[in-house]
């Protein structure tokens, strides 16, 4: 297994399932695919009291995969002929924290098993059909809180902490939203941002996908 094959699994999907219903769609639909191929693949594996979407084996190696399927509004047909809206997801800024947390939660469970013998390496995968995801941001949206972890192609991220934010000290890494506390999170590695991927076209809405090789 490595990213380029992941990609084209994944590509090739969108000729059956040009969308998905949630996120846990998303997630067994790429199951069954890499099961066809002849991979092995774990749903909701649990390592170290956390649980990883799916971990793939291949001759004795093992990848772990995070999955994220973010959505504006969408509606779409359902199994028995039902409309089907699937939910505006807006918080765009919630949105790519919660992507750079997998990729550090990915990088936490590859240092588990070093050297890398079991693991060879995971990936992150983002499907969406918002394009606030894979827009360049214009100069006013490089200013916001979020600013250090956009995930438009070619972008750099190393450290991903929240920055500027209102009423509270500006040393403080952390974001609450709500009554949920967000901690900035420390990268191991630099990542540069590779290209999104058109996945389906559906009248006015474009879905595209990015996997992150960690």
């Amino acid at each position: 297994m490595n990213v380029n094959t992941l990609n084209d699994i994944i590509g090739k999907m969108a000729a059956t399932r040009p969308y998905f219903y949630s996120e846990a769609d998303f997630q067994h639909y790429l199951a069954s695919s890499l099961v066809s191929r002849s991979y092995t693949a774990y749903l909701e594996y649990p390592i170290n009291g956390d649980h990883i979407d799916i971990i793939l084996e291949d001759q004795g190696a093992f990848y772990p995969i995070e999955l994220k399927y973010r959505t504006k509004a969408f509606s779409c047909t359902g199994l028995l002929g039902d409309i089907i809206t699937l939910k505006d997801q807006n918080a765009h800024d919630l949105g790519r924290y919660e992507f750079w947390e997998d990729v550090w939660r990915i990088e936490n469970i590859k240092n588990m098993f070093l050297p890398e013998e079991k693991i060879m390496e995971g990936y992150v995968v983002i499907l969406t059909n918002d394009p606030a995801y894979w827009t360049v941001p214009n100069s006013r949206q490089c200013n916001t809180i979020d600013r250090q972890f956009k995930i438009h192609t070619g972008n750099c991220v190393q450290n991903v902490h929240w920055v500027n934010i209102p009423s509270k000290s500006h040393n403080n890494p952390n974001y609450v939203a709500g009554k949920a506390n967000y901690p900035g999170l420390s990268l191991t590695k630099s990542y540069k941002v590779p290209e999104w991927i058109d996945y389906s076209q559906l009248n006015n809405d474009q879905f595209k996908f990015l996997t992150i090789q960690v």
